[in-house]
C-alpha cells in the first residue's frame, strides 16, 4: 500500500501521522517526529514506517541470537566457534598440502590476510 500511494503517505499532515503513530505503534515517530518532517511540516509516513520495520527487524535478529546461544548452551556446544574452528582447519589442510607454511604463518598474524585467504578459497 505504501508503494502504491508513496505520493500520498510521503506527504502526511501532522495530525495524521500523529493518529497513525499512536494505531500502528510507531514508538520512532511519537519520539522524533522531527526526523520525519519536510520542510514545509508534512510528515513522510513511509519513512517512518520502513525505519519502524528496521527497528524489528534488529530486535528480532537480536532475540534470535539470543536465542541460538540458549539452544547452544542447553545442547552443550558454542554455536558458531565450531564452525568457525572446521573452515580454520580445512584452510590450514589445504595450504600444507600446498606447501603454502609461510602463508600459515602469515595468517596466524595478520587478520586481514587471513580474511583475505577465507575468501580466495570461499571457506
Amino acid at each position: 500500500m505504501l508503494k502504491e500511494k508513496k505520493q500520498h503517505y510521503s506527504h502526511l499532515s501532522r495530525e495524521r501521522s500523529e493518529l497513525i503513530s499512536v494505531f500502528l505503534d510507531i514508538p520512532i515517530l511519537r519520539e522524533r517526529p522531527k526526523l520525519f518532517e519536510s520542510e514545509k511540516g508534512d510528515v513522510n509516513m513511509c519513512t517512518a514506517i520502513e525505519e519502524m520495520v528496521l527497528d524489528g527487524e534488529k530486535r528480532g535478529e537480536k532475540i534470535g541470537e539470543i536465542k541460538g546461544i540458549e539452544i547452544g548452551e542447553v545442547k552443550g556446544i558454542e554455536i558458531g566457534e565450531d564452525r568457525c574452528e572446521k573452515r580454520y582447519n580445512q584452510l590450514l589442510r589445504k595450504l600444507l598440502r600446498e606447501k603454502r607454511t609461510g602463508d600459515i604463518l602469515r595468517m596466524t598474524e595478520d587478520e586481514e590476510f587471513r580474511k583475505h585467504l577465507f575468501q580466495e578459497d570461499s571457506l
